[in-house]
């Protein structure tokens, strides 16, 4: 009997030994922690944070593993599978109050290298190199202000999105970027949401992303990355979207797409890559709506508006190998055949290219497309 209840009571103690508890950070004192810090110390394995409203500007020094040289850190994480819920995204802000880089790196708003599962949500990172993740991420409802990468993510493995979040840059900060997702190659299944990226944003080297219902910046898909654009649009762009690096494969659904020198950009060193684009609208800048480079992979638009600006619609670099880029049935926002024919530079009977653009037969009028504004975007976060 003796030997029956031990064995209880030891059973008993391992499993609430076992059980994740929640923790509390809040500026007033009422909870367990004030800062966000001994918080994270504290936490094992499977454990929830709650972060009360208030600024949070304390921050530690750390030297991300691998790395020769430290950062400041405004939360480390220390521990896998770990929960962290803000009281919103304009309440609890992380980060200093103004930016501040030191000689050898960005301060991280928060960093987290363990390669296991982090879902974070209703806080604001700004002033740093905002969110530096390796593992697989669940983030929704954060605001992202003034820093120089918004989130830098490299996926351990399957799976993850990112939702409901706005990523901007009010303050002149030097060459920022909203997100950079890959790297590492074992992405797939991830995706972008009814999300805000304010400035350029790249995808690289990840294996299925799926970006719906966004507002972009410029958006860079490079290295063997397969993602998917839908309902999504481009904002103050200088090039909307820009493919390179050879392999990739990219297809846009729904969107509506401009930039100051093209709509799309597929650069020379993208060989052995696909771009393709349905139903949307493609509206040119100074250099085409539709820019080719001289080892462009093929392309193919189809169902779509192509709306020529300063510069011709499709431009072709010249002097590269053979490659066939089907824009056949298109509203050119015309149907005189010689007129579209003189839209399209440095292809077919041009010298000195090897690159063939098929565009007849074409659409006789516009073709209705579908896709989600930046004040649409913006009325979900009211």
């Amino acid at each position: 009997m003796y030997r029956r209840l031990a064995s209880a009571i030891v059973v008993t103690f391992l499993a609430s030994a076992a059980m994740p508890s929640t923790w509390s950070v809040q500026r007033d004192g009422t909870g367990d922690f004030t800062t966000i810090q001994p918080a994270l110390d504290a936490a094992a394995d499977g454990d929830t944070i709650l972060i009360g409203p208030g600024e949070y500007t304390e921050s530690t020094t750390i030297r991300p593993p691998g790395w020769a040289y430290d950062i400041q850190s405004y939360a480390d994480l220390r521990c896998d599978d770990l929960t962290i819920i803000g009281a919103g995204m304009d309440a609890t802000v992380i980060g200093p109050a103004t930016y501040l880089a030191n000689a050898d790196g960005d301060p991280a708003g928060l960093s987290y290298g363990g390669g296991g599962t982090l879902y974070i949500s209703d806080v604001g990172i700004r002033h740093s190199y905002a969110m530096y993740v390796i593992g697989c991420l669940y983030m929704e409802r954060c605001h992202f202000t003034n820093n120089k990468r918004g989130l830098s993510w490299n996926p351990s493995g399957p799976g993850g999105w990112v939702r409901d979040s706005v990523f901007e840059v009010t303050e002149p900060i030097f060459d920022p970027e909203s997100f950079e997702i890959g790297y590492g190659g074992l992405g797939s299944g991830i995706v972008l949401e009814r999300c805000h990226f304010g400035v350029v944003s790249v995808i690289r080297s990840v294996q299925g992303l799926e970006m719906r219902d966004c507002s972009f910046h410029g958006l860079g898909v490079y290295a063997s990355t397969i993602a998917t654009i839908i309902r999504s649009t481009s904002v103050g762009s200088n090039v909307a979207i820009s493919q390179s690096q050879g392999g990739s494969v990219c297809t846009v659904v729904d969107c509506d797409l401009a930039g100051e020198t093209a709509a799309i950009a597929v650069s020379s060193d993208a060989l052995g890559g696909r771009f393709v684009v349905e139903n949307s609208r493609l509206a040119g800048g100074t250099s085409a709506a539709v820019y080719l480079g001289r080892f462009a992979g093929s392309c193919e638009v189809r169902g779509c508006d192509l709306i020529k600006g300063a510069g011709p619609v499709v431009r072709c670099e010249p002097n590269g190998p053979a490659v066939t880029h089907d824009l056949r049935n298109n509203f050119w926002g015309t149907t005189d055949a010689t007129m579209i024919r003189s839209w399209i530079v440095g292809a077919s009977s041009c010298p000195n290219t090897g690159a063939t653009v098929l565009y007849a037969p074409f659409a006789g009028q516009s073709v209705p497309t579908e896709s989600t504004s930046w004040g649409d975007l913006k009325a979900i976060f009211r």
